[in-house]
Formats: C-alpha cells, structure tokens, sequence
C-alpha cells in the first residue's frame, strides 16, 4: 500500500491495495456489453463470423461501412454481397444493437435493396447476454435470419 505523509508528518491512506487476479477477473465478468465499444464488437464479430462459415459472401470494405451510436446503442450500416448460383446480389444491410432499459440487449437487422423494399429482421431480445454460450446463439439466429434473407432476394432475382 502506498501512503502519504502530511505536513503534519500524519500518514493517510491514498491508495487501496491492489486487487488481486482473482478480484480483477470476478468484477470483468460481472460487465455487461453496455458501452459503444462492446456493442460494436459483438455486431463485427458477428459479421466475421458469418463471412467466414461462407465464402461466397462479403461485406464491404470501405468507405461503404458506417458506425454510429452513443452509450447503449449503435448502428452499422454496411454492404453485403453474395453470390448464388453466379448470380452477384447488393443488399445495404443496417444493424442496430442497443441495450434498454431493462440491461436487456435487442439486436435487429434492417436489408434493403432500393428505397421501397425494407425487410426488417428481429434478431432477438436477451437478458443474459454476456455469456459465451448466448453470443454463440446470437451468431445463429443472424446466420439463419440473413441465409433466409438471401434465399428469398435469389428467388425474387431469377422471377
């Protein structure tokens, strides 16, 4: 611990004791995504992720994506491209992940292919968002909602 001496040569205490390893690692997990920083990873990764398990789709890579948001919310805007049966199809794609008012995280997926075809995809709303078996449920539901998505703009393409 370290102290300061007064004028008066009185020590005070100014500094707590350092915490130990295990101290620090029981109050990281106790934090929830809250912040903009978090809630920005947790949208990246799952884009990254989602990517990954499929070559034949990509994300944009410049001046395309956009960031905002404040605290306990954020949005992405971003471009998708995938490629079915050689057929290349451009869909805007726009995350938002927020937290509310009840620490509850609520992430939804906005596709639009031109200004009248909106589809909104409510990706889901969890309490107990913080564990790594949630984040993996989290990737699935956006890997289904966006194979579905790609699915129905195929089909809608080849009519």
């Amino acid at each position: 611990m370290l102290q300061l001496v007064t004028k008066s040569n009185e020590e005070n205490s100014c500094f707590p004791l350092p915490l130990s390893k295990k101290q620090i690692e029981s109050s990281m997990t106790k934090t929830k995504p809250n912040s903009f920083l978090q809630l920005v990873s947790l949208i990246d990764s799952m884009k990254r992720q989602f990517s990954l398990r499929y070559p034949d789709i990509h994300w944009s890579t410049d001046e395309k994506i956009q960031w905002w948001g404040r605290n306990q919310q954020v949005e992405n805007t971003d471009v998708l491209t995938f490629e079915k049966q050689y057929r290349p199809i451009v869909v805007d794609i726009h995350c938002r992940a927020r937290i509310n008012n009840n620490q509850e995280l609520m992430i939804t997926v906005m596709a639009k292919m031109n200004e009248n075809n909106i589809i909104t995809l409510p990706i889901g709303i969890w309490k107990e968002y913080e564990e790594e078996n949630t984040k993996e449920e989290i990737l699935k539901i956006f890997e289904l909602e966006l194979k579905i998505l790609i699915d129905i703009l195929y089909k809608k393409t080849i009519m």
